[in-house]
């Protein structure tokens, strides 16, 4: 009997060292997959905002492009006359309020953008503003009267103030989307250590 109890002690030691072992271990897989999942969150989202901000740039280069070209349809047209240079012009018309739209949506979650596409709006509106203004004035009054507002430089003002506009959100746009990769580099290092582990 004597003999028993030390071994029945022994035994209850054991088991006390298991469970504590298997309580460890599974501590460790409980928290290493916690740490997988928020890794392969914080990849996973990531890549979203890495995508939004493409999405971002690119609608801001095309709102450049759009300016551009009403511009461009705007000056033929004031040098002809003929209403089928105004085609790029009306294009761009029926263009830039998908683009702006675009842009908030993907930037909705950025004050900041959001106040600088307040004033791209603002800019964009003086420029369209300034064109069809000129337009009006060669169909009805000819083209001395739309080189007057022309050569007032408050075109080249406003596409100025447009391209100064769409540089800054472009830089923060591209800032953003370089902190963001670097973001997810961290995480899928950690995820492959973790996975290692």
């Amino acid at each position: 009997m004597s003999s028993n109890a030390p071994r029945a002690s022994r035994s209850r030691a054991m088991d006390q060292r298991t469970s504590i072992a298997l309580a460890a271990v599974i501590v460790f897989f409980v928290v290493s997959g916690a740490l997988a999942y928020l890794n392969i969150r914080t990849i996973r989202d990531g890549n979203q905002k890495v995508i939004q901000s493409q999405q971002t740039v690119t609608a801001l280069s095309e709102i450049l492009s759009a300016a551009q070209d009403a511009e461009t349809g705007q000056r033929g047209f004031l040098l002809t006359g003929n209403e089928r240079y105004l085609e790029p012009y009306r294009a761009a018309l029926a263009s830039i309020p998908a683009r702006l739209e675009s842009i908030r949506a993907t930037t909705q979650d950025n004050v900041g953008q959001q106040a600088r596409l307040k004033e791209l709006t603002g800019r964009l509106d003086d420029k369209l503003t300034e064109l069809k203004e000129t337009i009006e004035l060669r169909r009805s009054r000819g083209l001395d009267a739309a080189l007057v507002v022309v050569n007032s430089d408050r075109g080249k003002a406003a596409m100025d103030a447009v391209r100064t506009q769409l540089a800054g959100m472009q830089a923060e746009e591209l800032t953003l989307r370089d902190k963001r990769v670097v973001e997810m580099t961290a995480a899928y290092g950690n995820a492959l250590t973790s996975g290692l582990l």
